[in-house]
């Protein structure tokens, strides 16, 4: 895992910013301090998605790693 340290920490978006489009049916966590301002949103169907927007050189995803959690695909559109 990799840390980086934000230039700006405007730049730094949360999952309930209404700029991230989710498609599919998508449930907020319970409150956890352990998350980003306290806030995490998760999925348990299959073909559910994140749309996100933004303009830069870079991105940087950071959410919860478990064994009981799947995988997700990301993709970026040049």
């Amino acid at each position: 895992m990799r840390l980086e340290v934000l230039e700006r920490p405007d730049a730094k978006v949360d999952d309930r910013d209404p700029r991230v489009r989710y498609v599919g049916t998508w449930i907020p966590a319970a409150a956890d301090d352990r998350s980003y301002r306290g806030t995490e949103m998760y999925s348990n169907k299959a073909g559910d998605y994140v749309e996100f927007t933004f303009e830069g050189t870079g991105v940087c995803w950071i959410g919860a790693r478990d064994m009981i959690y799947g995988k997700a695909d990301v993709y970026i559109d040049a």
